[in-house]
């Protein structure tokens, strides 16, 4: 015997799928929200890089150009900050692994006494910013 999923219902005016108890003005006020992130999120970087390829400040007298690229990738600063970066970084991924190894070995595995607080500590980790943690 063979069965068919059901096909989703379709809302005759928008075309899009029906969602139940979600009219056009329940998605209204989500839908400008997720604009106003957008906006607020795409603007200052969309001026950056417009700032990036003038010789002057954004809305002043300039032209366009590569230098400001060519000025910061040969910086010789650049090598040594990467560096730094980069063993930062894979330092702080190698312990952060193996706390995280270790704790989830101990809630999921063990009986130990504090076994929910570590549980509550590890959820805990991801609301807290990396470097903080």
């Amino acid at each position: 015997m063979t069965t068919t999923a059901a096909a989703p219902a379709v809302s005759a005016a928008s075309g899009s799928p029906a969602v139940p108890g979600m009219s056009m003005a329940d998605r209204l006020p989500m839908l400008l929200i997720a604009l106003l992130i957008s906006f607020l999120a795409i603007y200052p970087v969309a001026w950056l890089l417009y700032g990036s390829f003038f010789s002057a400040a954004p809305l002043q007298e300039g032209h366009l150009t590569l230098d400001n690229y060519v000025r910061a990738y040969s910086d010789p600063i650049l090598l040594s900050t990467t560096v730094n970066t980069l063993v930062f970084s894979f330092g702080q991924m190698v312990v952060a692994v193996g706390i995280g190894t270790a704790l989830g070995w101990v809630v999921s595995r063990t009986n130990t006494p504090g076994r929910q607080t570590f549980e509550i500590l590890l959820i805990v980790l991801f609301l807290v910013p990396t470097l903080l943690a």
